[in-house]
């Protein structure tokens, strides 16, 4: 017998499991005629018939395909193990690793500072940097599609991941020039009463847009989601609407070298928020740990460096 074409196999599991040709196809997105010769090219290679229509026209299993059922089952089991190991050893010895990071996170001095300890260290390992937001890359590091991340918190997670913390901050505004705060060196949430500020959209980081929205609600300050969240963007919208817009104290560096707008801190209460590294929890390839460990070392020093202070 000639070698079984697992997809064909595949094929079959699907037309026993629906009894239909035409549902399989639907859920395969194949075409019925396609997956019609790929069953009778199957039976050849197995030498016997699969499947029969009765006298309603309905598919049924053959005496032989009932039999044969169990060794595909056993056999496209065995195949998708295969596949799974595979990939595990190909990654535990890639030299790539990659690591999904919000687009803003570049700002931050603590990242290029971690990237670079690491490529220091561990020359070997070529990084690849994915951008997006905190929950996409959230869902990439839990499909496998990524190998860590940076994500913007805290924010709940279960024990699938685990975190440590790269740097944290505290919320700040966006004041543009001729707005009412416009020069004061620090602003309360009570400063801001009745007036709107602009924020990032919830879908982009609802732990954290919750977070916000909490305090500010409190303090009967409305929350308007501007249509852009790139530093840019935000920018933009903070001058042309003449409105303060929500930012991070890690701005500081970019919106000094800009005129026409200043960041100012937001005090009373103070709002910290965490860019955290996140991994698998049952992860521990060595280009894993290798990034990892340089993180916990960066975590200490800054608690160490906070009980100094």
């Amino acid at each position: 017998m000639q070698g079984v074409d697992v997809k064909q196999v595949r094929l079959f599991e699907a037309v026993s499991r629906h009894r239909s040709f035409t549902r399989a196809a639907a859920e395969l997105h194949v075409a019925q005629p396609w997956l019609s010769v790929q069953i009778r090219r199957l039976e050849d290679v197995l030498g016997f018939p699969l499947f029969a229509r009765n006298r309603k026209q309905a598919v049924e299993l053959t005496p032989q395909a009932k039999d044969f059922m169990p060794l595909a089952s056993a056999f496209l089991a065995a195949h998708d193990t295969l596949a799974r190991e595979v990939g595990m050893i190909r990654r535990q010895h890639a030299a790539t690793l990659m690591l999904g990071a919000p687009e803003f996170s570049s700002d931050i001095p603590e990242r290029p500072a971690l990237l670079n300890a690491v490529q220091a260290e561990f020359p070997h390992i070529d990084l690849d940097i994915i951008n997006g937001h905190s929950p996409m890359l959230l869902d990439q590091l839990r499909a496998g599609t990524i190998d860590l991340t940076l994500a913007l918190g805290p924010f709940p997670h279960g024990p699938e991941f685990e975190d440590v913390v790269v740097a944290d901050t505290q919320l700040s505004l966006l004041i543009p020039d001729g707005h009412p705060l416009s020069g004061a060196k620090q602003v309360t949430l009570s400063d801001l009463r009745g007036m709107s500020v602009g924020n990032f959209r919830r879908r982009l980081n609802p732990p954290v847009y919750d977070q916000m929205a909490s305090h500010f609600d409190d303090c009967g300050v409305e929350m308007v989601n501007f249509p852009e969240a790139t530093i840019r963007g935000v920018i933009q919208y903070a001058a042309t609407n003449q409105m303060p817009v929500i930012v991070l104290e890690w701005m500081k560096g970019v919106v000094a070298e800009m005129t026409g707008i200043t960041l100012c801190p937001l005090i009373a209460p103070t709002v910290r928020l965490q860019l955290l590294l996140v991994r698998r929890s049952d992860d521990d390839r060595p280009q894993v740990r290798a990034l990892w460990s340089q993180a916990e070392k960066m975590a200490a020093r800054r608690l160490s460096e906070v009980a100094l202070n």
